[in-house]
């Protein structure tokens, strides 16, 4: 005998809320007492509800069902009550175009994907309003179980189906890092590593952009020409890669010895523009040729790194490659020139990486900054051996007395 058999609904509802977690009551505000006890997943007293007020089974605001709610929280038994009491509870949607079946797939219910697909073969055709299929659901919560009943029954065209973004399963997969249904899509329809989205974006753009390194080896394994597919916006996933400071990923792409070297530099930029010196130096150990790159203006990474705020990354970057802190660029700047032009107060600890005694001098006059002074003497002190050689004497001796510095004797 029911345990509810003698209960109004009245005082149904009071002991279906009575121990529901307090996180729970603000989806309920608008709910029946049918889809409270379907949330529940109490069997008997959807039974009993049914008994009492055979239309309860009205829907509720987005279109939520008594239905929709069981099947989310995965209480088979309720499923099955209801589809047995009403069987075309099947058929309905939410506000959002989301069939039991898109539910089912979102939250991994491989059972329930079964159980419907079983009762309604042809919900595997429904779309959401944004057009995600139900392997579109599975696939975007890394679901395989829930996948691999749904790739059973889907034809081709399914597989290849896209949202109105142009999203494809294999994208969805991709955003989220899900290697293992990366593999199952990858081996139900290779073609897919190649499809883009609106934006131009393939599912390898993604996958490196949001760091999922596995998944990108997995990609650029199907399809190592896609490592130099261009965006929309003419970016490949390196540049996005380097955009988010993804180092493993950056580091895979760059092994892999795929990549055009003109997208490498482009992708270097971005990482020095934005100041990612861990991504920065791993650009440069991983392909040490990119040191000598120049933008337009002549500047390589090492003219970029000078605007950094760490003077211990301008250093790293700078030890790389000693000799090309003396490259200028096309206003006949060198990094260190940059870095003092910046007036940030850890230029003077990098004085070692001035290489001449005219980049010295030309730098702290351009920079006009006193406090400098008494560290400055000893270092034009110590390289006044180029000061014939670099500076006529006049334009010298007025460097000295603007500085307010005892000028070098030279050495003979």
């Amino acid at each position: 005998m029911s345990a509810y058999a003698d209960i109004d609904l009245h005082t149904l509802l009071k002991l279906l809320l009575s121990d529901v977690d307090s996180s729970h009551l603000h989806r309920m505000y608008d709910w029946n007492v049918i889809q409270i006890a379907a949330f529940k997943g109490d069997v008997q007293a959807v039974t009993r509800i049914l008994a009492l007020d055979p239309l309860a089974l009205i829907d509720t605001r987005a279109g939520l069902t008594a239905l929709h709610i069981a099947v989310e929280e995965g209480h088979q038994n309720v499923v099955m009550t209801l589809l047995e009491v009403c069987p075309s509870l099947i058929d309905d949607i939410t506000t959002d175009g989301w069939s039991t079946l898109h539910i089912a797939a979102r939250k991994g219910h491989d059972t329930l994907v079964a159980l419907l697909l079983s009762t309604k073969p042809e919900l595997i055709n429904a779309v959401t309003n944004d057009g995600f299929t139900a392997l579109h659901c599975a696939a975007d919560g890394g679901h395989s179980a829930a996948l691999a009943r749904l790739l059973l029954v889907a034809n081709s065209g399914l597989i290849e189906a896209v949202t109105r973004t142009r999203w494809t399963v294999l994208h969805c997969a991709a955003f989220k890092g899900h290697g293992h249904v990366v593999t199952q899509l990858l081996t139900a329809k290779p073609t897919l590593v190649n499809a883009v989205t609106d934006g131009g974006w393939t599912a390898l753009h993604w996958a490196a952009n949001n760091g999922h390194d596995q998944v990108v080896a997995q990609l650029l394994a199907a399809s190592p020409s896609s490592i130099n597919y261009l965006s929309g916006s003419g970016r490949t996933p390196l540049y996005y890669a380097a955009c988010g400071g993804r180092n493993k990923v950056i580091a895979l792409l760059l092994d892999s010895g795929l990549a055009n070297p003109d997208n490498d530099w482009a992708a270097l930029q971005v990482a020095a523009i934005h100041q990612y010196d861990s991504t920065v130096l791993t650009f440069l150990n991983h392909k040490p040729a990119l040191a000598h790159k120049t933008d337009q203006w002549g500047n390589t990474v090492f003219h970029l790194a000078a605007q950094s705020e760490s003077k211990d990354y301008i250093e790293e970057v700078w030890k790389l490659k000693p000799d090309a802190v003396r490259a200028l660029n096309t206003n006949g700047e060198t990094p260190f020139q940059l870095l003092v032009q910046t007036q940030k107060e850890h230029a003077i600890d990098l004085l070692q990486w001035s290489m001449t005694f005219d980049e010295v001098v030309s730098a702290y006059v351009f920079c006009k900054n006193p406090r400098w002074v008494d560290r400055l003497q000893p270092v034009l002190e110590a390289q006044c051996e180029p000061l014939n050689v670099l500076l006529l004497p006049d334009v010298a001796s007025t460097v000295f007395e603007y500085l307010g510095l005892k000028r070098p004797q030279q050495k003979k």
